[in-house]
């Protein structure tokens, strides 16, 4: 039942985050951007600087999460997509 609570948080979430079902495409520039107060500022800080690492995780966060959720759906590789979803 857990399983396919997450699989289906996991699937809609990539799904929605996609461009051409959103509407426009998804940004992760915006957490590394704004993320202030953490101990790994610092870090983000230079992630939103750098113009190759957030343009990366556009393509891999909505990819990943619905990767993720397919995997859990089929049952198909659900060890490593539990591994990867908790990382």
């Amino acid at each position: 039942m857990v399983r396919l609570v997450v699989e289906d948080r996991f699937l809609h979430a990539g799904w929605g985050k996609f461009g051409f079902v959103a509407g426009e495409p998804f940004d992760a520039g915006g957490y590394p951007a704004n993320a202030d107060g953490n101990r790994t500022a610092g870090l983000f800080a230079a992630v939103a600087e750098t113009p190759l690492l957030p343009g990366f995780a556009d393509v891999v966060v909505p990819v990943g999460e619905f990767l993720i959720g397919l995997g859990l759906t089929l049952g198909a590789l659900t060890r490593p997509a539990a591994c990867s979803a908790g990382s």
